[in-house]
């Protein structure tokens, strides 16, 4: 990525590479040269996947929830790439224990480069269970092949260890969203429960309204017929 100059090519051939060769791209990953190259791939990558978010929303709740969500393509970013710091933190840490012998600026762009399928992922997400899964196993495969390539992690330590944790985050997504399916259910019956409810109040309301209206009308009646 470092070699172009043009900053949108670079970051587009960054991606393009990353999802169509990994094993090419972190074999020949530079492990140094700053952070400004990364943060800008991050940056490009976080913006163009929120877009992708917020246009699903549009499509799914209209134009005001779209209008709503605006300042989330800046401040998405922002919080992504304050987070990978402390992200790159934990995988540094994590590969240190399997026997990496790497910096942490090197831990940083083996992941940072894993957010090349960013907007890919946010699309996936948008399919109920499955998306979510696929994501994570994507995500999990490109850290394995960082793992082999860049950190020279053996490969049984690098599939068991990253393998193990995909499959638990993949089950507890999966876990999740049922619970959360099932809480929109039970939201969804109860508003109607309501409704129903407040339908029957109303209804009632009108019932008494009309016998206070008659009970009125009936005692006019008795009064006028005792005046005459």
């Amino acid at each position: 990525m470092e070699e172009q100059k043009d900053p949108i090519r670079s970051i587009v051939s960054t991606a393009v590479r990353v999802i169509t060769d990994p094993w090419g791209f972190y074999s020949q990953m530079p492990k140094a040269g700053g952070y400004k190259d990364p943060l800008l791939f991050l940056a490009a990558m976080l913006v163009v996947s929120t877009a992708v978010s917020f246009l699903a929303v549009l499509l799914r709740a209209g134009f005001k929830a779209f209008l709503g969500g605006l300042p989330g393509l800046i401040i998405v970013p922002v919080i992504g790439v304050i987070a990978s710091f402390i992200a790159a933190g934990i995988f540094f840490v994590i590969w240190k224990l399997m026997g990496s012998q790497e910096s942490y600026e090197t831990a940083y762009r083996s992941i940072i480069y894993c957010s090349a399928i960013a907007p890919l992922t946010t699309l996936l997400s948008l399919i109920p269970y499955l998306g979510s899964a696929a994501s994570t196993l994507w995500g999990a495969y490109l850290v394995i092949v960082a793992s082999l390539t860049v950190h020279q992690i053996r490969s049984t330590l690098a599939w068991g260890v990253w393998g193990i944790l995909a499959v638990f985050l993949v089950l507890s997504s999966w876990l999740a969203q049922s619970k959360a399916r099932r809480f929109s259910a039970e939201m969804a019956g109860k508003a109607q429960e309501m409704e129903q409810t407040a339908k029957e109040m109303e209804k009632a309301a009108l019932e008494w309204q009309k016998k206070m209206e008659e009970a009125a009308r009936k005692m006019q009646e008795e009064m006028a017929k005792q005046q005459k």
